[in-house]
């Protein structure tokens, strides 16, 4: 005769929901050689959903005060990004709110509230991905917050260094075991550096 406990075990398995796995990796922001704020990004996988998360948080002063929020969503089914959502704030003011959303053929693209663009290309890459993913053999990155393409290259003679390509500046990525421990990024404002300072798993 079965256990009844088995049935109670059965029961108990088939009811939980799966538990999502998820990663964190948090950075130092650092700007003209100080800290200036932190960078901490997240990646939750549930069965075939990812979503990525970012928040970006920087002070600093350039004959005025700067006080910066930069948050950044993504969601992922089955390999293919299904929406995201980058909000940026100014000193307590939104600044910058862009949408990207799969309708089941293409990408509508927001900006502002306002429609601004539409893709048709499925998008298995994006930018937020960079920081758990090395690139390897893909010759272009998504942007989720302008809701374009940008090329990205190998640094010749660095395995494991890449430089993507955002017209007006550049970002470097330099990676160990797949994730990004070291970055430079390229602002008209203010350049900054990536130094990561702690990663969390469950």
């Amino acid at each position: 005769m079965i256990n009844i406990s088995f049935f109670v075990w059965l029961f108990w398995l088939l009811a939980t929901p799966p538990t999502p796995k998820k990663q964190v990796l948090n950075y130092t922001v650092m700007g003209r050689g100080d800290s200036i704020g932190y960078l901490t990004v997240q990646r939750e996988v549930l069965g075939d959903r990812v979503r990525y998360r970012s928040l970006n948080e920087a002070q600093f002063s350039l004959l005025k005060s700067f006080d910066i929020r930069h948050e950044l969503e993504a969601v992922y089914e089955d390999g293919t990004l299904h929406y995201s959502q980058v909000i940026v704030q100014v000193n307590d003011n939104q600044h910058y709110h862009s949408e990207v959303k799969w309708d089941g053929n293409q990408y509508q693209i927001f900006k502002e509230g306002e429609k601004a663009d539409s893709i048709q290309a499925p998008v298995r890459y994006s930018s937020i991905q960079l920081y758990f993913q090395e690139p390897h053999d893909h010759e272009e990155v998504f942007s989720e917050q302008f809701g374009r393409w940008q090329p990205i290259n190998r640094v010749e003679g660095k395995s494991s260094m890449y430089i993507l390509d955002k017209q007006k500046n550049k970002n470097k990525y330099q990676y160990q075991n797949g994730q990004v421990t070291y970055a430079e990024m390229g602002h008209w404002l203010m350049s900054t550096e990536l130094r990561l300072s702690g990663k969390d798993s469950s």
